[in-house]
Order: structure tokens, then C-alpha cells, then sequence
């Protein structure tokens, strides 16, 4: 396809280009471009295999395909865009708009495609709420300079025309011990207080870990199970600061129970077993793509 020669050449640039000016108008180009490129017939089936830095996944219906990449910013920060294209006979498309600098933390409610989180998304599954297809997007955010964050967030399309993210399925439980008191004036210690069992309700699953950290998220579909490096912080109490979490070759879970994620504390890989990890194609050498998870 001619278009996507273009889109190689505009790719380069907004990708390596030290001015950030450069880069953002060849983003906008390759922006028209794709949707250029999509508007050609049967362009639905259509892979872009030369584009290792736009990033496609599908789910098992093929109802759609979303394509995703990023740019840096001057700040070390990273802006994301993407499209979801509709598989119709006529083009469909639903633009992808990253409001990430509007949201203080991720958030923990309902979003759509106008005011989207941002991140390149490199795997969906699907699973039915309600007699109803919910997909599960499997993001990756460079972020900033000190943390990467990764994502699990729930989709699903209203009326061809609206793409919703976030829905309140991700159920954490965790059981806080609180120490004996220590004694006074030689009396005996405290009893130990009974245990504190908190559950919370996310829209959202998120890892936020040190920059660089080789943190992964793997799905068994024989078990039902989504499991994850333990990331906890390396000063063992600061459990809210992203960039000081890193593995420690422990493993968490989710496991699919009763039309909801509900996180599992321990999970035991298979021995020799370990979580495949995706990063983005490299920003100043487009040519490496690790292998996309099957």
C-alpha cells in the first residue's frame, strides 16, 4: 500500500525527531494518513506490518480493531493516540482522545474515547457482564521519567459511535494485622487487635512501577486467571509511590469468579514459567518489536 510507505517515512520522523514542534505536526500527518489508509476498501483486513510502532490488537468477535501509539514530550512525558475502527462495510471510525493531563490519578469511574486515559494497548479478551461483550484492554504508559504504569481496563461500544472505559469489576481484598501495643511501666503488652479486612472496588487495574523495571502482565485462559510481578516498594512501607516499586519475584493474580476480576494475593507459576513482558518499539529505533503474545 502507497499510503503506508508515507506513513513509514512520517513515522520516522515523528518518532526520532529531537524538535518537539517536528514531531507533533508529523503525528498529525500520520494521524491523516492512517485515515487515509483506512478508508480504502477491505481495509479492515489490512495489518500495517511495517508499522512496528502502531500498535493493533483485535478481539476473538473481530468486531473491531483499535490502533494505538505514542509520542515524548519535551517534559519526558508521553501523549498518546489511537482509533478504534469499527469492522462495517462503510469506514467507521472512533477517535481516541488522551486526556491523561487532565487526571490527577488514574480514575476510578467511567470514561469514553473523548477523555481517554492514553496508554498503547497490546492485548484484549473478552467476556460476558450481563449477556453483554466486555473487553479488557491490556495497556502500557512510559508515563514519565521516574515510573512506568501499566493498565486492565474494561470496554465496550455504545451505538457504533461511543467507546466507554472502566467499570467497577476489579475487587480487592486485604487483611491489615495491627500489633500488640508495647507495654508501659513493666505492665504486659496490648492484646493484638482482631485483623482489618478492607474490599475495594476498582474500575480500573493499574501498576505503577520504577522506570525501566521489567514488570508483565500474562493471561491463562485454561485457568481464567490474569497474573502479574509483585511490585512492592523497595523501602517496604511507602506503598503509594510508584517509583520505588519494583519485582521481587513474586507473583499476583486475578482470577475471573462470578462476572468479576478478584484479585488473588499468591499465585505459583508453573516451574520455569515466567511472564512474557511487552514495552512499545523502541522511540529512536522503530526496526525491534518484541513478539506480540498469541
Amino acid at each position: 500500500m502507497l499510503i503506508e510507505k508515507k506513513m513509514q517515512r512520517i513515522g520516522a520522523q515523528f518518532l526520532a525527531d529531537s524538535n518537539q514542534e517536528i514531531r507533533l505536526k508529523g503525528t498529525r500527518e500520520f494521524v491523516k494518513l492512517l485515515v487515509e489508509a483506512l478508508k480504502v476498501e477491505n481495509s479492515f483486513q489490512y495489518k500495517f506490518d511495517s508499522l512496528p510502532y502502531l500498535a493493533t490488537i483485535m478481539p476473538e468477535d473481530s468486531s473491531f480493531r483499535i490502533f494505538t501509539f505514542q509520542i515524548v514530550l519535551q517534559n519526558i512525558t508521553f501523549r498518546h493516540y489511537g482509533a478504534i475502527q469499527l469492522n462495517r462495510k462503510n469506514i467507521k471510525l472512533i477517535p481516541l482522545r488522551d486526556f491523561s493531563d487532565t487526571f490527577p490519578t488514574t480514575p476510578q469511574f467511567t470514561i469514553t474515547n473523548k477523555n481517554w486515559l492514553g496508554a498503547v494497548y497490546y492485548r484484549i479478551i473478552t467476556k460476558k457482564v450481563n449477556d453483554k461483550p466486555i473487553y479488557f484492554l491490556f495497556g502500557f504508559d512510559q508515563n514519565d521519567i521516574l515510573a512506568d504504569k501499566k493498565y486492565i481496563e474494561a470496554m465496550w461500544i455504545e451505538k457504533d459511535s461511543i467507546a466507554k472505559f472502566g467499570m467497577p469489576i476489579f475487587e480487592k481484598t486485604t487483611t491489615e494485622i495491627i500489633p500488640p501495643r508495647p507495654s508501659k511501666f513493666g505492665n504486659a503488652p496490648s492484646r493484638p487487635e482482631p485483623p482489618i479486612v478492607k474490599t475495594k472496588i476498582y474500575y480500573r487495574y493499574v501498576l505503577e512501577y520504577r522506570k525501566g523495571s521489567s514488570v508483565s502482565i500474562k493471561y491463562d485462559k485454561s485457568k481464567d486467571l490474569i497474573t502479574h510481578d509483585h511490585t512492592p516498594p523497595m523501602d517496604g512501607k511507602n506503598k503509594d509511590i510508584g517509583f520505588i516499586k519494583v519485582p521481587d519475584g513474586t507473583y499476583e493474580g486475578l482470577q475471573w469468579t462470578k462476572d468479576k476480576w478478584i484479585w488473588v494475593e499468591y499465585v505459583k507459576l508453573a516451574d520455569k514459567e515466567t511472564n512474557g513482558e511487552f514495552r512499545p518499539a523502541p522511540l529512536k529505533d522503530v526496526r525491534k518489536l518484541p513478539p506480540k503474545e498469541q
